[in-house]
């Protein structure tokens, strides 16, 4: 049997193997990323000037225009793989109300979040999407005047969340794409009837 001493050293080898086989990979994917992006920097960022002049647009119109998002948020932030991510999201409510028995009356209040993500991709002359849309959900329960008590209870997300990551080409990173992928943050349009969404096979596409 070997020494608890023995031990702990070959756990520690195999630790560090492990993390020295990590940042390679971490390093390749960066260069791939770096090689991808100093080939494509004006598409790239040109779309990227593209997606924050529209947000900017939009969000500048009349209230009464902007239901029932309000507005458009655009992030740039940075990343581990240096990726140049940016991310847009809008977010509506609805709000349902149900009777059950006299007794109690349930306000349902529904918040829909859509969330576009962009980001380059280590394969040559593409990019990532990177699209989430959750219903998160909030009930208050109030009973009778009785007990006049009440009681706040957030749900889990709704089984109808999507999340999906799929890779695009650089080549139709346009103002077309763009307002496209604008209609779907303003809930104009669902996605099966754009093409930045539906033009790429779901064979091609990660769902989670």
């Amino acid at each position: 049997m070997a020494h608890w001493i023995d031990e702990i050293e070959r756990t520690h080898k195999r630790s560090q193997r492990r993390s020295m086989s990590f940042q390679k990979m971490v390093q390749e994917k960066k260069s791939l990323i770096k090689k991808n992006y100093e080939k494509n920097m004006e598409t790239y960022d040109n779309f990227i000037e593209i997606m924050f002049n529209l947000s900017e647009r939009v969000n500048d119109l009349p209230e009464e225009h902007r239901e029932p998002f309000r507005k458009i948020s655009a992030v740039s932030k940075k990343s581990k793989l240096e990726n140049k991510l940016h991310y847009f999201y809008t977010s509506r409510r609805k709000q349902k109300t149900k009777f059950l028995l006299s007794l109690f009356i349930k306000p349902t209040q529904i918040k829909n979040v859509r969330t576009f993500y962009i980001y380059v991709s280590k394969h040559e002359d593409l990019v990532n999407f990177e699209l989430k849309e959750d219903f998160l959900v909030r009930r208050r329960v109030i009973i009778e005047e009785k007990s006049k008590k009440s009681r706040n209870r957030k749900d889990k997300r709704s089984k109808d969340r999507l999340h999906v990551i799929y890779h695009f080409p650089m080549s139709r990173l346009n103002k077309d794409t763009a307002l496209e992928i604008i209609d779907w943050l303003a809930f104009k349009n669902p996605l099966q009837v754009l093409n930045f969404y539906n033009d790429i096979p779901d064979e091609e596409k990660q769902f989670f």
